[in-house]
């Protein structure tokens, strides 16, 4: 029996308060963010699902999961996810513009410690960009029964590998925040 495929799940359920609008209806490069994040993930050969809440701009191959617990943020919507997933999840934020198939294939790719791996790039754990096992969701569900709803917090109970990104990669994961960071992007 062969392991279930690792499912690609991305985070449409935020609130986006520090750019103040929705970021994955960003638009950009025809589409919106949201619709560019699934579409790298697809191109990397995984199945792709969105949690959080529906977008008019995602595919019809992708599924949408509603989060069990909607403004609990992104620790509730990964167990979520474990719930409803045998497998591995790769959790991906909306709001990564520079994302590529190849970026997603090389995460996912990564060994992984026995909760997961996470991306570090410059110094800093990108907890929306890694990969959490199975073995993950009783302690996140642990974390969230403590009011600890940060994936830090899920990080902090062990079991993750960490990984750097090779030169020249970092700038795939890196993501949208602010005003001034979407302005930076136009004509890219």
């Amino acid at each position: 029996m062969t392991a279930p495929a690792i499912l690609v799940a991305v985070l449409a359920g935020g609130g986006s308060t520090r750019l103040g609008r929705d970021k994955a209806l960003l638009p950009w490069r025809g589409g919106t963010l949201l619709a560019h994040v699934c579409a790298a993930a697809h191109g990397a050969g995984l199945p792709v699902m969105v949690v959080g809440r529906g977008a008019p701009d995602v595919p019809d191959d992708v599924r949408v999961l509603a989060d069990e617990s909607p403004g609990e943020g992104p620790l509730a919507a990964l167990v979520t996810v474990l719930g409803a997933h045998d497998g591995a999840v790769l959790l991906l934020a909306c709001d990564l513009p520079r994302l590529d198939a190849a970026a997603v294939r090389w995460l996912a790719a990564m060994p992984s410690g026995v909760n997961g791996v996470v991306l570090e790039v410059a110094g800093r754990l990108q907890t929306c960009c890694a990969l959490y096992q199975p073995s993950c969701l009783p302690l996140a569900r642990a974390c969230l029964a403590r009011g600890r709803r940060s994936l830090h917090a899920l990080l902090d109970a062990g079991g993750f590998a960490r990984v750097g990104c090779p030169e020249g990669m970092a700038g795939r994961f890196g993501d949208v925040d602010t005003q001034a960071e979407w302005e930076g992007l136009a004509g890219q």
